[in-house]
């Protein structure tokens, strides 16, 4: 798989993943589970931060 190949596959599903959680983040925030809501925040921060760092493996 080529460089630019891997860099796409790798945001499509890291955006997939923390995109979701904010989704989930939203949905348990109006169901008044605010400690789910937190908890899937952070999840999706933990998962974007985790991209931005396997990005730049595969760019440098």
């Amino acid at each position: 798989m080529s460089k630019t190949k891997k860099i796409i596959h790798t945001t499509f599903w890291f955006n997939n993943i923390w995109q979701g959680a904010f989704i989930l983040a939203v949905l348990f925030a109006n169901l008044k589970r605010y400690d789910y809501a937190t908890f899937a925040v952070l999840i999706g921060f933990f998962v974007a931060f985790l991209e931005s760092f396997t990005l730049k493996k595969y760019i440098m």
